[in-house]
Order: structure tokens, then sequence, then C-alpha cells
């Protein structure tokens, strides 16, 4: 998906909410053409505080039970 935005030329900014990166080159990559095309790329990082944990768990717990 980030290369296919990067690609984009009406995205300016690839917002990422990433779990688990299973492509670590193809990310890489695609953050790299959003750079040079002058997008601005934020990742968001969730679960790395105790209190972000809890709210992560408590939220893939909430999807499984569906």
């Amino acid at each position: 998906m980030v290369e296919y935005l990067a690609q984009d030329e009406a995205t300016r900014v690839i917002c990422l909410f990433p779990r688990a990166d299973r492509r670590p080159g193809r990310l890489r990559g695609g953050g790299r053409q959003g750079r040079q095309r002058g997008q601005a790329i934020i990742a968001l990082k969730a679960g790395s505080s105790a209190a972000g944990q809890r709210a992560a768990l408590a939220h893939t717990g909430s999807i499984a039970r569906r």
C-alpha cells in the first residue's frame, strides 16, 4: 500500500499504523519513493507504554470476540 500511495500524485501524506511488517524492504522502498516525491510519511506505533499495551490488547480482544 505504501508503494501505491508513494506513486499517487494526489497523496501528500502517508500515515501508517503498523502492527507487524512481513516485508520491511517494500516498506522502505515505498517510503524512499514518497520522500523523493516530497510526501510526508508518519508511522504511529501503538503499545509502547504499559497503558498503550493494555489499550491495544483490549482493542484486539474486542475484535476477536466479534
